[in-house]
């Protein structure tokens, strides 16, 4: 590319509206209805609400069977979950992706391992093979490996930053959940972690089409309510069945049992369509309020029925938006380029600023950039066919010298200048400040991937999932992944 070429380019690698590349669909539904240790008591419905799940991704929002894995039962091993979850729905997903996660089995609550939880418990899912033992009835988790914590959970949410994520999960301590029965379904218990010797069930005698006993037992999980996530993770939106000290049941519906979360869940989405998540978490509260008044759905063990819970962790608003919902194009652009580039654990500060935010066909693009320190600069413009450009400095340029003291700089220099040439369209510009000299600038094409090993982005990444612990338990950060800082400006070329 020369100099002068124009940068009309759409980060599509980072957008939630695609241009040209279109964005993919992950999911990831988990069911857990028997377990490996005999004595832990079954939670009955968890492979109805994993596979319903999965066809109301396809069926209502166009995921393509082969994006939706299913892990039920002895498939659902701990290993399996977190090593999925990772693979698929993190690595093998960029922001702007749609990306969903659904639990449904028991939880439980553990000792806080490393200090971050107000209430000194951790919550967990608990897969296939949880090791528990059992004394007088009261149940302790012995093998880490075999259970997940809500901290894992804290990380993956890190990893999903920028995706148009959704997570949720129907089992208790969730935001908590429980799940009753009828006497079409005597057998089933709520989904808090329970041995067989300890389950009590007593049974609902209504022949609703929709019924829950009222002493069912619970499943137990709180994953989000008390972490400590970091202000720059964007777009991710997590339900749970109850809140965090409340039990989830199960509800018999039509002689086939259901988590009660799952089933509203579902048929709410499937009833109303473009519903913001605000509006779908009053609907859920309303309608869970329905089952209870009813008779439909248990009591937990603290007297109260399950209340659905939303959480938003995203620093941009999502609340009066659908679930994956699309931002404009130039917002878009934007909020991806923001969350790819910009640093979080960098001390560093730069500010890119260009004359105007619209340029026709032809025009000369001047900016400035301001950096607090003294520092290698770098600018970047990436395109929509996995191409970016390094404009500065410049290979074709005379002056390659891009060490700059701290203070203002105009931009371009004397000897050579930036137009805006066809097509038309959107670019997204970066200007990229490191303590140290990158390998960027000795040619002018580059591709995503180039760029982002070159400034060292999985570093980035891991640090950020670091700091998700919360104050005290900050990892140590290397220095390379905090030596660099980004600004990033959207323009727009306008045909003449």
């Amino acid at each position: 590319m020369k100099s002068n070429s124009a940068f009309v380019f759409a980060m599509v690698i980072l957008i939630f509206a695609a241009s040209g590349v279109r964005a993919e669909d992950r999911a990831l539904v988990v069911g857990v209805d028997v377990y490996l240790d005999k004595n832990i008591r079954p939670t009955d419905g968890c492979t109805n609400d994993a596979r319903a799940m999965r066809q109301l991704l396809i069926e209502k929002f166009g995921f393509a069977p082969n994006s939706v894995k299913m892990l039920l039962d002895e498939n659902a091993s701990a290993s399996n979950i977190v090593q999925t979850f990772q693979t698929w729905l993190i690595d093998g997903t960029k922001p702007g992706d749609r990306v969903f996660f659904f639990y449904a089995g028991h939880g439980f609550q553990t000792p806080d391992d490393d200090g971050d939880e107000a209430d000194k418990q951790d919550e967990v899912i608990t897969p296939f093979d949880v090791s528990i033992k059992s004394v007088n009835g009261k149940i302790t988790l012995t093998n880490e490996k075999t259970f997940i914590r809500d901290d894992k959970f804290n990380d993956f949410i890190a990893g999903l930053s920028g995706r148009r994520a959704v997570l949720t999960f129907d089992s208790c301590h969730s935001g908590t959940f429980s799940r009753g029965l009828t006497d079409s379904a005597k057998a089933l218990g709520s989904r808090y972690l329970r041995t067989n010797k300890t389950r009590s069930i007593t049974d609902n005698a209504d022949n609703n089409d929709s019924t829950v006993p009222k002493n069912g037992e619970p499943r137990d999980l709180k994953v989000v309510t008390e972490t400590k996530l970091d202000g720059s993770i964007n777009g991710v939106a997590l339900f749970s069945a109850a809140s965090p000290y409340q039990e989830a049941f199960p509800v018999a519906v039509n002689g086939k049992i259901r988590g009660a979360f799952s089933y509203l869940f579902e048929n709410l989405i499937r009833q109303n369509d473009g519903e913001s998540l605000d509006g779908l978490d009053r609907n859920l509260k309303i309608e869970m309020k329905k089952f209870a008044d009813k008779g439909q759905i248990g009591k937990g063990s603290n007297n109260e029925f399950q209340i659905p819970q939303l959480e938003i962790v995203s620093k941009t608003k999502l609340n009066d938006k659908p679930l994956f919902a699309e931002t404009s194009k130039e917002n878009g652009y934007t909020a991806a380029a923001e969350y790819a580039l910009f640093n979080p654990i960098s001390t560093m500060r730069v500010k890119l600023s260009i004359g105007k935010n619209k340029y026709k066909i032809g025009e000369t693009i001047s900016y400035k950039v301001e950096t607090e320190q003294s520092a290698y600069l770098y600018i970047l413009v990436f395109s929509n066919e996995n191409k970016a450009f390094c404009i500065f400095p410049s290979a074709v340029a005379t002056d390659k010298t891009n060490f700059l003291q701290k203070g203002k700089y105009e931009f371009p220099r004397e000897d050579y200048a930036t137009q805006a040439t066809p097509p038309a369209g959107f670019d997204v510009w970066v200007a990229l400040v490191s303590k140290k000299k990158l390998n960027l600038g000795e040619k002018q094409d580059y591709t995503w991937d180039e760029v982002f090993k070159r400034i060292n982005l999985e570093e980035l990444r891991k640090a950020i999932i670091g700091k998700t612990r919360g104050a005290g338990n900050v990892k140590t950060v290397s220095a390379p992944a905090a030596d660099w800082q980004a600004s990033t400006v959207v323009i727009e070329t306008l045909l003449k």
